[in-house]
């Protein structure tokens, strides 16, 4: 009975929750980037100790501005819409995770039951986003924090490399998600 009385209105009733529906859950393309924009990655300042952290950083802005629709990524400053300058400021280790020593027989005492095995690094950097004629003035600016986790190895170096290219991806992906998120970034002339 009740299927009867509702069945003229299914039709109206569709329409109403898919446009509901279509009009407040999607949106299309990226809300802050017209499409064709250009963004020049302009210099990357190290002031870390990792010496190759600079060059990784520039890859990796450049593999996440490739995968964003409608935007493309240039090191010419004359061809784009945007400069980029970004400074990588600092990198710290603390320890996040630690596990209770095997042989108890070779501490001394409590304080030595429990040792380190899982590190964080952090990457702070801060960016700098130049509309490309007026690079005086930045038009966006932020500070960004990346972490890896880095397992404690008796040789460090290999996870201490793979960690900071893992922080840099970091750093990376949140730079090119707050450009690319903006509202509304003003338009290159």
């Amino acid at each position: 009975m009740t299927t009867r009385l509702l069945h003229p209105y299914w039709p109206g009733l569709a329409l109403i929750c898919s446009l509901a529906l279509f009009t407040s859950c999607y949106h299309w393309g990226t809300p802050g980037v017209k499409p064709g924009t250009n963004i020049a990655v302009a210099s990357i300042a190290n002031d870390t100790s990792e010496g190759a952290l600079a060059v990784t950083m520039r890859q990796k802005l450049q593999e996440h501005f490739a995968n964003q629709p409608g935007v493309s990524c240039d090191n010419r400053a004359g061809a784009s819409d945007y400069v980029l300058k970004v400074r990588l400021m600092s990198i710290s280790t603390s320890g996040v995770a630690r596990s209770e020593v095997r042989d108890k027989r070779v501490r001394e005492d409590d304080a030595n039951a429990y040792q380190t095995v899982l590190y964080r690094i952090e990457l702070k950097a801060a960016y700098e986003l130049f509309l490309s004629g007026d690079l005086d003035k930045p038009i966006l600016s932020r500070d960004v924090l990346g972490s890896a986790d880095l397992p404690r190895m008796h040789d460090r170096n290999v996870p201490l490399q793979a960690a900071c290219r893992q922080a840099a991806d970091d750093v990376a992906r949140k730079i090119v998600a707050d450009i690319v998120d903006q509202e509304s970034l003003p338009l290159a002339p």
